[in-house]
């Protein structure tokens, strides 16, 4: 196990700012065996340049280009598709890992049955270099095994990038990004919870998460109706893979507070109240297609649509309904 090969896949996409501090991160880690899978999505700036001239530096940076511009999620595909590691970890251009990260996670795969190791991050707000410490996922070194519950899904949370890999689990599971939206660590994530053995949690913030303006999840157009009907394509991707995996009878009520989670955030983080209520529209369509019955929390879900009462508020009326129900 000690030898194993972590693959450390980083997509690469107008970042040229960011990028060495992210590779130095990466070579410098303490555990050596590593191959850097650097693919370049087409970038419009010098972050070319900088690949090659680490790849002449080290013989472990390897680095791809995409024909064309394909998105975060499809390129992180070809990641795994490329990988020769018995682990893989993505690991996002303008972020970077503290140099004992890779060694630590290596270690809490000592257990056959752990699937994923997850970690801490530290917030680093690139306007005013500021960092601010964000949970941990458990507060000593643990091992936790399924059935999970909700909290620990919200605990562990679904940032690909505090997370590191089996790879053979990922192909045997069928576990993919879904390209073309935003938000596509959320149902990734969830598909990992679904169906894994045990999870490592490692109570250390080891990832380094940069918020910056102009990032796509820091941007004005996340606020848009059409990019917030993303959250509708990945619950009918997630609901899919259930179905297809035999999953969905166990995974049925963290389907509905993945739901709960995303009218939440959608509808009063991102939304006026015209809009709104068109999203409240079309989800009540998409949601009669599955083997769900939202009218089971028809009155949590009008106040939301109405926007009377604020988010957390909302969250705990649909928990208490739920509790009520014996559904968590």
């Amino acid at each position: 196990m000690i030898s194993s090969k972590v693959s450390v896949v980083i997509p690469v996409y107008n970042v040229e700012k960011y990028l060495p501090q992210c590779l130095d991160s990466v070579l410098k880690q303490t555990y050596r065996n590593l191959e850097i899978i650097c693919i370049d999505d087409c970038s419009p700036d010098h972050s070319s340049e900088i690949l090659r001239n680490y790849a002449q530096r080290d013989n472990r940076v390897i680095v791809l280009r995409n024909e064309c511009n394909v998105g975060l999620a499809a390129t992180r595909n070809r990641g795994v598709e490329v990988a020769t590691g018995e682990f893989i970890y993505f690991l996002d251009s303008d972020d970077w890992i503290s140099h004992e990260t890779l060694g630590k996670c290596v270690e809490a795969f000592q257990n056959p049955d752990v699937d994923f190791v997850a970690f801490g991050l530290n917030k680093f707000y690139d306007q005013s270099q500021t960092s601010e410490p964000s949970d941990v996922p458990s507060n000593e070194f643990s091992l936790v095994n399924p059935p999970f519950k909700w909290e620990q899904f919200s605990k562990i949370g679904v940032t690909v990038c505090t997370k590191v890999f089996r790879k053979q689990y990922l192909i045997d599971n069928e576990i993919r990004f879904l390209a073309g939206i935003l938000y596509e660590d959320n149902f990734f994530t969830w598909m990992c919870l679904a169906c894994c053995r045990k999870i490592a949690l490692i109570p250390e913030r080891l990832y380094y998460y940069r918020i910056r303006p102009g990032s796509i999840m820091h941007s004005s157009k996340e606020r848009s109706l059409h990019n917030n009907y993303d959250f509708i394509k990945g619950l009918q991707f997630y609901y899919a893979y259930l179905q297809r995996k035999a999953l969905w009878t166990q995974e049925k009520v963290h389907f509905m507070a993945a739901v709960d989670t995303i009218l939440v955030r959608v509808l009063h983080k991102h939304l006026n109240k015209n809009d709104a209520q068109v999203f409240c529209d079309e989800f009540r369509k998409i949601a009669a297609q599955w083997d769900w019955k939202p009218r089971r929390f028809t009155i949590a879900y009008d106040i939301l649509y109405s926007r009377k009462i604020a988010p957390f508020a909302f969250y705990r009326i649909v928990r208490s309904l739920r509790k009520r129900m014996g559904l968590l």
